[in-house]
This record gives structure tokens, C-alpha cells and sequence, in this order.
């Protein structure tokens, strides 16, 4: 059986010969199915992508492109780079240049947060005049390095605390401190001016920018503090501070991880960490009971320590700690902070002697860089001791202690200054000890780095118009002739009053504000959501064609009156300036002094126009060892200044 079917199976398999034709018969089916398959493919790939650049397209254009002006988003790319113009040019720098492309309504991005530029006066007069917009923004992070979080009045943004502190700003800057502030400028102008030496160079140059700042440094503490300070000591510490703060205001939070990237602002603004003794001042307690140092968390002396004639300072024990590792102002008592409450006032569990603690491990030494250093200070939050890290604080603390010392010491209050009035505050618990500091501070370093800087544009434009410094002396001998300056012959300056303003509508010093947005709005017809960043061009806003020559100098800018939505130098509204009264009282009384004694003539070719400057916090010239320096010469002689400088320019 077998072998008969095994032959049929072999015919079976004989291969079989098809001519060509017929296999692409055979073929040409499968062969066509493939190719339809792939194109296929090809096709449906082809329509995905484009369906996805559609959506793309739409969502950039709806989502990330309202109808506000500004650069495009670019899938991220915008934001990235409107950021870096910012960081790299400065805040003010980079206003300018958007608005300039733009127009005077941008929509930017800072730090990823979606922010816009006004320079139209009706848009930046809506912000201004709105309590919506009474907060600021930046860097969370800077501003808690800075010391300026929700402390302060300059940059704080909790609304609350900010109008507390700023009704203690308003008495100082208004009323009986106004009045102060004509003699007071007066009398500290004519003692710097008696001393010009200490600023003059071998050439006779007069460091200019310097002395106005000595001279308002002084005028501050007089008015503010008055306690012994040195002033080129603290200048050298407020431009380290300004320095830093312009550096950190809008960097991102990298910027403050990465040691290496801020290592140089922060050596240049601050201390290294310590570990440090702890320290308080004599206790005296106040008919009421508080205590005036501030220094006990509830503002009262504890009732075990003991009073400053029952310990005197030579009576702490002296095996208690090392002697170098304590001030030398301590005294023998150590407030303990073992709990606290946390409802109502701060309570103080325990206070005991330093010899009550003799077992315990002595304090780590304090290193101070030099001898003549301030004594460090250390506080006590939670039973830790949180150290003040920034140069200038340290200083700011110092007079603070200084002025503590001598309310203890006085017999009598018959004037409260700022200072005080904060100390007492604290004392009562209105206020922390890192808020008076903070306040103290920013009115301390208010003046030198703003005022002292218009007051030093505004010599540079009055020798770029003769005629207008000419005028002004006119009308200085006529209202005040030989006699000194009262209070009631301000008013009477009318022609000094509108260089001042020509000059900050010109070239301010503070030519943005920044602000944030508390609630939905609309501005000229665009809606601003909550939590949008506004930048308020008041520089480029003072140019506007309500002025006859906005781009120029000219007292006929001023010649009619000037609505406040054209003009804003120190701000409108719930925020506005607090102190723009009595800056104008300053500036006012230091020009007269100094131009009634001096001629103040620069370099030739020392413009506004010419000289480098930056703008990010605001516009500062960039000093260098002569750039800067003028020459002064005495009205009562007829001297004349040498070739290389310029009486007077054409």
C-alpha cells in the first residue's frame, strides 16, 4: 500500500513551471496591500501632526496671548526671555525698552508671573489711586535676606502691618518733625560745607555725590535718631545694602541655592553665621510697668531679675562665661526662653542668673573682625538664638541700643523722635524688635541713596543751564537776602520749587513703582487678573505730550499747572510717598544753603546725559575715583574756575 502511495505523492510534488506572467498575477495583490497600508500610515501620521500644530497654534494665541501688547509666549520661550532682559538690563532699563516697542501698555513675564508696564498717565493714575494695589512684589526669598518681608514700609506687603508702621512714618515726616527739618538741614549743610577738606582731593576736586550723602546721612539721624554715629562708616554699609537689594529684589530662588552664584552680594552685605552669648540690656521698669529695652518677649522685666541698681555691670560673676565671649555693655542677667504660648502675649517661663547656671557649657567665643566692631547681638526665638546677618543690621542695631540707652538715662521725655517712638512701641508690644529694626533702617538709608542723588542731578543741570541757576539766585537774594532761611520763605521760591520738579520730570531718580494686583480689575479696558504684577513707568509717563517740550529741560514745563495723572515723583493714592513733604523741605533748604555759598562746577563734559549709569532700583551714575568730582568755588571771592572745568555750558 505503501509503496503505491508514494509514488502519487511524488507526482504530486513535481515542481511546477508558471510563466512570468502568471506569477505577477499572484504577486501583485500582495504586493499592492503593503504599499496601500503604509501610505496609509503615512497619511494618518501626516494629519495628527498637523491637527496637533492647530491646537498648538490656538492655545498660544488664546491661552498665552491675551490681547494686552508684549512679546509673544513661544511655548515658554517668551517668558524666558522678558526674565533675562530684566536680570541682565534692570528692572527700570528693561521697562523702558518694552514700553518703547510695545507701547505704553506691555504684558511681560517676571519669574514666570505674568506682568504688565504702564506708562500711559490715565493706566498709571487708576493703579495708583486703587487700595487694590497697595501690595509689592519680588523675590520672597531676597526680601527675607533683605530683612524686608512683610517688614518695614518699603517692600511690605502684608497690608496690615504696613498700615500700622506707616502711621509711626507719618508722625515723624509731618507736624513738629517737619518743622524741625528747615534748621536741622540748614545747620548740617553749613557744618559740612565748613569742612570740605576731608572730600577734597590734591586738585582741589570736591567728591560732590559724597558729601550730599554725608550731609542727608546727618540730616536722618539728626532728625530720626540722634545718637553719635559715623557717617562714612554707615555710608559704606548702606551701598553694600542698596547693592544687594537691587541684586536679590527679582532673582529666582536657584539663584539662592547655588552658593556659588551669590557668594559675592551676600560677603559684601553680610556677616558669616555664629553662634553667639546671650545678651540683654539693663532693665528699668516704666511707671506701666513695660520694659523700655524691648528686649523681654513681653515687654515686661521678669520679676526674679533683678533691677540695674541691684546689679550693676561689675557685679556679674566672672567665672560665668569667658570674658571676651560677652560685651562689654552685658550685664549679669541672661533672660531663658525654656516656652512659649501660644495665645495672647508671648509668656516667659523662667529667668534665672547667669550664676545659677555655672554647670552649664560656657558659650562658643565671638571672633569680631576687628576690635573697634560692633558687639554682636543674638535674640531668642523658641529658646534658639536667630542671628542678625547683614552688615548694615548690625549697625542699625547698635543705634537703636545706643538710643535705648539714653531713653533709660534721661529724666525727662519731652520729644520723642521716630526711634523712640518705635522702641516704645516694641516695649508695649505693637511692634518686634526685627520691625523696629527694619524700620529704622530703611528711614536711615531712605535718604542717602534717592535724595542725595537728585540733589546731585540737579547741580549737573543747573550748570547745563546757566540761565536757570542765574534765576534762582535772583530769587534767593530777593526773598531771603542776607538773613537765614525761614520756614515761611519756602513757599515764596517759586522758580527753585519748578527746577525741582522740571528735575524729577526730567531724569528721576525712581523712575518705576511696582506693585501687585489684590483683586480683579480692568485697566484701560484690559483685564488684569489677581495677582498680576504691575510696573508703573512713571519715568517715560513724565514725557508725555501734556508737557510743551517733554523731551527737554524747560521751567515751561511747569509754567501751568500740572495735573497729579501727569505728574507723579513721589506717587499718589494710599501708597504714596510718605515723605514727600518733607523731601521737598530738603531739598529746598540744602540748595539754597549750598548755592548761596558756592559755585558747584563739574567737568566739562560732565552731563546728565553723559554719564554712565545703571538702571535697576533706580537710576544711579557709576562712580568711579574722578568722573564724579566738581570743583567749588566761594560766591564772596572772584575766582574763576581753571580750563578743564565748566562754569557754565552752552
Amino acid at each position: 500500500m505503501a509503496s503505491e502511495l508514494l509514488p502519487s505523492r511524488e507526482r504530486a510534488l513535481k515542481p511546477v513551471r508558471l510563466s512570468q506572467a502568471v506569477m505577477e498575477l499572484f504577486l501583485e495583490p500582495a504586493r499592492n496591500g503593503t504599499t496601500a497600508q503604509r501610505d496609509g500610515v503615512c497619511e494618518t501620521t501626516a494629519m495628527l501632526l498637523v491637527c496637533v500644530c492647530m491646537l498648538v497654534a490656538v492655545w498660544n494665541r488664546t491661552e498665552k496671548r491675551p490681547s494686552i501688547p508684549g512679546p509673544p509666549f513661544c511655548l515658554g520661550v517668551g517668558p524666558l526671555l522678558s526674565y533675562g532682559r530684566f536680570i541682565w538690563t534692570g528692572i527700570g532699563t528693561a521697562s523702558n525698552y518694552y514700553n518703547h516697542k510695545y507701547g505704553d501698555i506691555v504684558r511681560v513675564w517676571i519669574s514666570g508671573e505674568e506682568t504688565i508696564i504702564l506708562s500711559r498717565p490715565s493706566a498709571v493714575y487708576h493703579v495708583l489711586k486703587h487700595s487694590q494695589y497697595t501690595s509689592r512684589f519680588g523675590s520672597r526669598v531676597g526680601l527675607q535676606c533683605l530683612g524686608m518681608h512683610e517688614q518695614g514700609i518699603i517692600f511690605n506687603s502684608n497690608v496690615a502691618l504696613w498700615k500700622k508702621v506707616r502711621t509711626f512714618y507719618a508722625r515723624a515726616l509731618t507736624g513738629p518733625g517737619l518743622q524741625r527739618t528747615l534748621e536741622i538741614c540748614t545747620s548740617s549743610t553749613n557744618i559740612h560745607l565748613d569742612d570740605l577738606s576731608h572730600l577734597t582731593d590734591a586738585q582741589g576736586q570736591v567728591d560732590v555725590l559724597n558729601l550730599l550723602r554725608c550731609i542727608v546721612v546727618d540730616i536722618s539721624n539728626r532728625l530720626f535718631l540722634d545718637v553719635p554715629l559715623n557717617e562714612h562708616n554707615l555710608l559704606s554699609k548702606i551701598r553694600k545694602y542698596f547693592d544687594t537689594w537691587q541684586t536679590v529684589l527679582i532673582k529666582p530662588d536657584i539663584y539662592f541655592s547655588l552658593k556659588w552664584l551669590h557668594d559675592n552680594h551676600r560677603n559684601a552685605a553680610t556677616l558669616p553665621h555664629r553662634t553667639l552669648p546671650y545678651r540683654t540690656l539693663p532693665h528699668r521698669t516704666l511707671p506701666t510697668g513695660r520694659c523700655p529695652t524691648g528686649r523681654c518677649p513681653t515687654g515686661r522685666c521678669p520679676q526674679d531679675a533683678a533691677p540695674q541698681d541691684a546689679a550693676p555691670q561689675d557685679s556679674a560673676p566672672q567665672d560665668s562665661a569667658p570674658q571676651d565671649s560677652a560685651p562689654q555693655d552685658a550685664v549679669g542677667w541672661i533672660v531663658l526662653v525654656d516656652d512659649f504660648q501660644s495665645s495672647g502675649d508671648t509668656e516667659v517661663s523662667k529667668t534665672t542668673s547667669v550664676s545659677d547656671h555655672t554647670n552649664a557649657p560656657p558659650p562658643r567665643q565671638c571672633h569680631r573682625s576687628a576690635e573697634n566692631d560692633p558687639p554682636p547681638t543674638s535674640y531668642l526665638l523658641c529658646g534658639d538664638p536667630v542671628v542678625v546677618l547683614q552688615e548694615l543690621q548690625d549697625a542699625i542695631e547698635e543705634l537703636i541700643e545706643k538710643k535705648r540707652a539714653q531713653l533709660l538715662q534721661a529724666d525727662k521725655l519731652d520729644h520723642l523722635n521716630f526711634t523712640a517712638e518705635l522702641i516704645f512701641a516694641q516695649s508695649h508690644g505693637e511692634l518686634t524688635a526685627e520691625n523696629v529694626r527694619q524700620c529704622v533702617l530703611e528711614m536711615v538709608i531712605a535718604a542717602p541713596d534717592t535724595l542725595s542723588i537728585s540733589l546731585f542731578f540737579m547741580l549737573l543741570l543747573l550748570k547745563q543751564n546757566p540761565d536757570v541757576e542765574l534765576r534762582i539766585l535772583q530769587e534767593i537774594h530777593t526773598v531771603i537776602g542776607d538773613r537765614k532761611l525761614q520756614h515761611s520763605d519756602l513757599s515764596q521760591l517759586c522758580i527753585l520749587e519748578g527746577f525741582i520738579n522740571e528735575s524729577l520730570r526730567f531724569h528721576p531718580v525712581v523712575d518705576f513703582i511696582m506693585r501687585r494686583a489684590l483683586d480683579d480689575d480692568i485697566i484701560e479696558g484690559y483685564k488684569v487678573s489677581k495677582g498680576t504684577n504691575i510696573i508703573l513707568n512713571v519715568g517715560l509717563m513724565h514725557r508725555s505730550d501734556f508737557f510743551s517740550s517733554p523731551n527737554q529741560f524747560s521751567l515751561r514745563n511747569f509754567e501751568k499747572t500740572v495735573p497729579n495723572r501727569f505728574f507723579q515723583p513721589f506717587g499718589s493714592g494710599p501708597r504714596s510717598c510718605v515723605g514727600k513733604h518733607i523731601a521737598m523741605v530738603m531739598m529746598k533748604s540744602i540748595l539754597v544753603t549750598l548755592l548761596s555759598r558756592y559755585s558747584v562746577c563739574p567737568e566739562r563734559g560732565c552731563t546728565v546725559e553723559s554719564i554712565p549709569q545703571t538702571n535697576n532700583l533706580s537710576q544711579q551714575p557709576v562712580e568711579d575715583q574722578h568722573s564724579l568730582s566738581v570743583h567749588f568755588f566761594s560766591r564772596s571771592t572772584n575766582t574763576h574756575p581753571p580750563q578743564g572745568a565748566a562754569e557754565t555750558h552752552s
